[in-house]
């Protein structure tokens, strides 16, 4: 049972215009926006198609939405795309079951691995090793290697394991550990490169898309191409719903109102501000990742919210001539990015799994332009 207690001096109050921090935009459409993504330091998107439908390019699009599909030739079913800081494309062809690297500079193609078992993602490790997924090829699709090509060109079959069945998605982290996903199930694991054991990180649905790790905040980004969602998880395998409601529609602007088609692609801009996904036949960019939000005049209904600060939960007390279904909450981190919401019906919000700090609770019209309002709530230890 709670014990009303309004603090007028720790609970401030926001309201926004109806944007808020994040927004989706689409910049372009194409049947070829299927599968993975990179960017290089100018901002060009480089993309691939995928498997099964004859595709031979990897496509480019720049920041403006201008889209190339058939940029660069010579891939037999491209399926993920990684590039290393000479300016080298590497990618996973899996029609062709091999590793090819793309010189634009020398325009110099070159297979780097063959007779791989149904190449899917590709990663390179700080020294330009690239790590290979092997989903399986057809007809069983069994797969459950990861393959290593050094930088002197040797080809190793560096990791086999039962846990690993179907794996795509791939990527490292701060600290070098191996991310992997299993397409089929969506178990993510970490993997040591020194001891190659793996780890049980985390389970988030069938289709798992791609892998891609943003510094600034430290949290591995992960699409789930079958539940048309985007997840972030921190070191522990925490996972945090990020952008899309699982209807697959594609409906851009607030980051909490956004809607996807099969993410799977991930690249984050050098600054790590701006995301880029790629799937459906649509290329997605979400901007403005690290964007606190300002203090500006009140537009939207006065709720109250108590116990605040609190170390546990938090309870929402609506106006006696508000019906609380008509509205939405989100429950924003200081950067401004996503960590839940629901209906107004849901008054009541679990904090006790969050680290202490400042967090923003954003209530909203359901209602296209509806009235909007942020108040601060202090969590405790």
């Amino acid at each position: 049972m709670f014990t009303k207690t309004k603090t007028t001096l720790l609970l401030l109050l926001f309201s926004v215009s109806f944007l808020s921090a994040q927004v989706v935009e689409t910049i372009a459409e194409d049947p070829a926006l299927i599968d993975g993504i990179v960017l290089d330091p100018t901002g060009n998107i480089f993309t691939t198609p995928g498997a099964f439908n004859g595709q031979m390019y990897v496509g480019m699009a720049t920041p403006t939405g201008d889209f190339e599909p058939d940029f660069y030739f010579g891939f037999e079913g491209p399926a993920d795309i990684d590039r290393n800081a000479a300016g080298q494309f590497f990618v996973t062809c899996y029609d062709g079951k091999s590793l090819k690297r793309y010189d634009p500079i020398a325009d110099e193609l070159l297979t780097l691995a063959s007779d791989l078992d149904g190449p899917a993602g590709v990663a390179l490790d700080a020294e330009g090793n690239a790590f290979v997924t092997c989903y399986g090829a057809p007809s069983t699709f069994d797969g459950n290697q990861i393959i290593k090509i050094h930088t002197d060109g040797t080809v190793e079959e560096w990791l086999e394991s039962p846990q690993l069945f179907r794996p795509q998605g791939i990527a490292f982290d701060g600290e070098g550990n191996l991310w992997v996903a299993n397409t089929s199930s969506g178990e993510i694991f970490r993997i040591d490169t020194t001891t190659k054991e793996l780890e049980w990180m985390n389970q988030l649905g069938p289709q798992a898309g791609s892998l891609a790790f943003r510094p600034n905040d430290g949290l591995m980004y992960f699409a789930a191409q079958g539940t048309n969602k985007i997840y972030q998880l921190d070191s522990e395998g925490n996972e945090t719903l990020f952008t899309g409601n699982g209807m697959a529609a594609v409906v851009d602007g607030d980051l909490g109102q956004a809607q996807f088609v099969s993410p799977f692609g991930l690249a984050f801009t050098e600054s790590g501000d701006t995301l880029y996904v790629s799937g459906g036949g649509y290329l997605r960019r979400i901007t403005q990742l690290d964007f606190v939000s300002s203090v500006v005049d009140v537009s939207g209904p006065e709720v109250s919210l108590y116990p605040n600060p609190t170390s546990d939960f938090v309870r929402i007390e609506w106006p006696e001539n508000i019906l609380p279904s008509n509205y939405q909450w989100e429950l924003l981190d200081a950067r401004g990015g996503l960590v839940a919401s629901a209906n107004g019906d849901t008054d009541q919000i679990d904090l006790s799994g969050l680290v202490e700090g400042m967090y923003l609770i954003r209530v909203y019209h359901r209602k296209p332009f509806g009235e909007s309002q942020i108040k601060k709530l202090i969590k405790l230890d």
